[in-house]
């Protein structure tokens, strides 16, 4: 389903104002964490708050897609206007291209990154 900027802002909106969105997943790129058909409740976050490995869902290539905080452009990111951000599917070895963090929708509360997926994560990208 594609959506365009004005979709995207209306479900900002519906996000300020709920405080929670409910989705459901329809790709793997986040197996084995998050399923396909696996329902994921999202919040909005303060860019002042966000971290690597969170789980965020944003707005690219007029579609919704659910990945991890990778890294943050340094140059150009700060807490209050934001930057840039870095992603990466779980399923791939691979980081999304940068987008501007005013896309981002929200971070998502019913699934975390572990530890120990954390640990093997960061050993598969030691080169």
């Amino acid at each position: 389903m594609k959506i365009d900027h004005q979709d995207f802002k209306k479900l900002q909106g519906l996000l300020k104002k709920n405080g929670t969105l409910q989705a459901k997943i329809i790709s793997d790129s986040m197996t084995p964490l998050i399923r396909v058909g696996d329902s994921i409740s999202i919040e909005p976050v303060d860019l002042a708050q966000l971290k690597m490995f969170d789980i965020v869902v944003y707005w690219a290539n007029q579609m919704l897609i659910c990945h991890y905080v990778w890294k943050f452009n340094t140059v150009s990111f700060n807490s209050t206007t934001g930057g840039r951000i870095i992603t990466k599917p779980l399923t791939q070895k691979y980081s999304d291209f940068p987008f501007p963090s005013e896309h981002i929708l929200g971070r998502v509360t019913n699934f975390k990154i572990s530890f120990w997926l954390k640990f093997k994560i960061f050993i598969q990208n030691w080169r």
